[in-house]
């Protein structure tokens, strides 16, 4: 009878340590899908080939489903692109891009802006900006 009970309470104690020990999957933070109105400044950084600035860019982003679109300027009253901007998007992660061409007095070039941002919490996006320049018809250095 001891030995019964004795293995019954071992083979009890095994059957809590297994489910104890099987790994649970964490509850994620549902954040919907960004959309609405984020703003805030982005600071600049600093290196060999980067534009020199030290004035923070201020960014009004309105993110919607049939595309976002992205403002600058103290007041936001400058529209980027218009109607260029596209969005990629994987749960909390997401690609704000536009790509267009021109020209000026120099001649061709095309830009590109590129915002890779991944959502923090409810309230807060973390963000770096990317803006890549050619001017195409330029002699090279």
């Amino acid at each position: 009878m001891h030995i019964a009970r004795g293995l019954f309470l071992l083979v009890g104690a095994l059957v809590i340590a297994w489910t104890l020990s099987i790994p649970t999957p964490g509850q994620a933070q549902d954040f919907g899908r960004a959309n609405g109105t984020w703003e805030g400044s982005l600071g600049p950084v600093s290196g060999p080939g980067l534009f020199a600035s030290d004035k923070p860019l201020p960014i009004r982003m309105i993110i919607r489903d049939e595309g976002p679109q992205v403002f600058t300027g103290e007041d936001f009253t400058v529209e980027a692109k218009p109607g260029k901007f596209k969005i990629d998007r994987v749960a909390t992660n997401m690609i704000v891009s536009a790509i267009d061409s021109g020209e000026d007095n120099d001649g061709v070039w095309v830009e590109t802006w590129a915002f890779v941002i991944t959502q923090k919490d409810r309230n807060t996006l973390i963000t770096n900006f990317y803006r890549v320049v050619n001017n195409t018809d330029l002699p090279q250095q």
